[in-house]
């Protein structure tokens, strides 16, 4: 992007002539942020920027296993978090002897009410106490307040017999946090 495209978007969009210096400035800015997101992209589970998330992007499949309960716990963090989990349901297709998975839904689950995780505090979601379908496929999400979000590596499927419990603990700050399975 150029000193001349910024002056052209701001005079396009908000009707504002922006001078070299200006535009400069917001350069400069759109740059360092570029830079400081595509260092932060090399840590695989990194999701928005610091007070803007975005969307999520998908965990790898197959389903690592089995679980009806996930946890989240807060390291020494300087934030916020909020347990959210992602879910998928799936129905299988026969065609001409090949075998698909579908999406069939979608969602994303968060508990009402007060639900905040500070520093080592921790949250734990039974997930037959959701409205998840059994059998759905469900991976955690760790949102940030004012920072960025985190994404689990794994997903995982959904049963309400099983006795297992994903867990997690997120640290670190705002901007520079990792979720790490415990």
């Amino acid at each position: 992007m150029t000193i001349e495209e910024i002056k052209a978007i701001a005079k396009e969009r908000y009707g504002k002539e922006l001078t070299d210096e200006e535009a400069g400035m917001h350069l400069e800015d759109i740059n360092l942020r570029r830079e400081h997101e595509e260092l932060q992209d090399a840590d695989m589970g990194l999701e928005g920027s610091c007070g803007t998330p975005s969307d999520d992007r998908d965990p790898p499949s197959p389903p690592a296993g089995l679980v009806r309960y996930i946890k989240l716990r807060c390291g020494d963090c300087g934030f916020v978090a909020h347990m959210q989990i992602k879910w998928e349901v799936y129905k299988t297709i026969k065609s001409g002897g090949n075998v698909m998975r579908v999406l069939e839904k979608s969602g994303t689950w968060e508990a009402s009410g007060y639900h905040d995780i500070c520093a080592y505090g921790e949250r734990t979601v039974d997930l037959s106490e959701t409205d998840i379908d059994e059998g759905a496929d469900v991976w955690l999400k760790a949102y940030v307040c004012g920072g960025y979000d985190r994404i689990a590596k794994e997903r995982f499927t959904y049963s309400k017999s099983d006795s297992d419990t994903a867990k997690y603990k997120i640290h670190g700050t705002i901007c520079y946090n990792y979720l790490d399975r415990e």
